[in-house]
């Protein structure tokens, strides 16, 4: 810590080469206390914790959290409008309003929606039924482009994600070879 004058400090890493990453997952486990006695006290108390870590140590922030149920509200099921927006975020919306990035897994198939990139979910299904798609929504980026999708091809038996080729260069093959998981191999 070196004083900068008589009221700032400023925090200077012993190593410039490491990284901290703190990741809270999920932030609408913290539990209530007699200060924070309800969940959005205590979820907004640790995103002002969190973001002088970011601000003042240069802390990598990580938090994870649920999306509400109006998600799946049966107006927004009849009209296609289930992708994740910043207002579904479970509890508070302090955490978005603090995040520099904010980003969304989403599947559509749950929801019996059409992708909003345009891959077809029903190529992305084997025989039992099991999904091998989700769609990553960059909903907020506070130092550049976002609403941007990227379709990710999933591997749930294991928790793997490989981007997929865009909607307008895959191919019947890609969509095959993600079914028979073979698109999930390194190739050298």
């Amino acid at each position: 810590m070196v004083q900068i004058d008589e009221y700032n400090k400023k925090y200077i890493p012993d190593d410039p080469n490491e990284i901290v990453i703190v990741v809270i997952d999920h932030i609408g486990l913290l539990k209530n206390s007699k200060t924070q006695p309800t969940k959005k006290e205590s979820i907004d108390k640790m995103s002002d914790e969190l973001r002088y870590a970011r601000d003042f140590y240069g802390y990598t922030i990580v938090v994870v959290s649920q999306f509400n149920r109006s998600i799946s509200n049966p107006i927004r099921l009849k009209a296609g409008d289930v992708e994740p927006q910043l207002e579904d975020f479970s509890d508070s919306s302090n955490t978005q309003n603090d995040a520099d990035v904010v980003m969304a897994l989403f599947d559509p198939v749950r929801y019996n929606v059409e992708d909003p990139s345009g891959y077809e979910l029903a190529k992305l299904r084997d025989a039992f039924g099991a999904k091998y798609y989700r769609s990553l929504r960059l909903i907020k980026n506070s130092y550049g482009e976002d609403d941007i999708r990227i379709g990710l091809a999933f591997l749930g038996s294991v928790g793997m994600f490989k981007e997929l080729p865009r909607k307008s260069d895959i191919t019947d093959e890609d969509y095959e070879e993600v079914v028979n998981k073979t698109y999930f191999r390194d190739y050298e």
